[in-house]
């Protein structure tokens, strides 16, 4: 199967099991970028009770895809102390045979998931088969600037926010840079020339803050 048939495999299970969810990621990234970008993952936010888990580790077993839970520490290259407490946020799942083509689930427990899931519920997105919830523009912006946060190496991130900005959409900064404050998040050096002035002023203060 190529991504677009795990992609839709993926949504019609969801959907079939009547669980929340919104798409995330790269496939995201290409909705809101200047330009396409080629991904090998598919990415989405899942939402079924105290069952969201088991629900995303369900749906990678019918494809014969292992299921590996990754927590804050698995995500970010900085030492943490008691590892063994820290929540999954996200289910990385890939085949176990042969094949490159990723379908991670996105757990509750990420930071910025609650409102993220709630508001791409209005936000439907035609895939191609079928319009499907998909992140705003704006928590797109905060996923990208969470990750890049936590692993600066990963360069994609930054690419995707410099395309992104670069497009100049319009934006909900009012919503953008409550929920940045409220999870401590800055924008980094390489995007102060692109980014809007608020998201810069934000940062100073954030960054006072931290100083202080």
């Amino acid at each position: 199967m190529n991504l677009g048939d795990i992609f839709e495999y993926a949504i019609k299970e969801l959907q079939e099991r009547k669980c929340e969810f919104a798409v995330a990621g790269g496939l995201t990234s290409s909705v809101y970028r200047s330009e396409v970008r080629l991904t090998m993952d598919a990415d989405i936010l899942i939402y079924s009770g105290s069952d969201s888990q088991k629900v995303a580790e369900e749906i990678l077993k019918k494809i014969n895809y292992s299921a590996s839970p990754a927590t804050i520490a698995n995500l970010s290259p900085a030492p943490r102390m008691n590892k063994k407490s820290l929540p999954n946020l996200i289910i990385v799942g890939r085949p176990k045979l042969q094949g490159d083509i990723g379908l991670d689930f996105i757990l509750p427990d990420m930071p910025w998931f609650p409102k993220a899931i709630t508001r791409a519920q209005n936000n439907l997105i035609d895939f191609g088969f079928g319009k499907i919830p998909c992140l705003t523009i704006e928590d797109f912006i905060i996923s990208k600037l969470f990750a890049y946060q936590l692993s600066p190496k990963r360069i994609k991130d930054l690419e995707d926010l410099t395309s992104v900005f670069q497009k100049d959409a319009k934006l909900d900064l009012s919503y953008l840079c409550a929920e940045l404050e409220r999870l401590k998040i800055g924008i980094p050096k390489e995007l102060y020339q692109i980014a809007p002035k608020a998201l810069r002023v934000l940062t100073k203060r954030i960054n006072g803050k931290a100083k202080s």
